[in-house]
């Protein structure tokens, strides 16, 4: 198993992931002002 080949991987999927839940919070956060 390469240690250092793995890493860019996770890190690249975890970027992705709080971007995909900032937006998500972004979404909440327009929807509630709108109410």
């Amino acid at each position: 198993m390469d240690l250092k080949g793995l890493i860019p991987i996770v890190s690249k999927s975890e970027k992705k992931i709080s971007s995909f839940n900032c937006r998500k919070h972004n979404d909440n956060v327009t929807v509630d002002s709108i109410q």
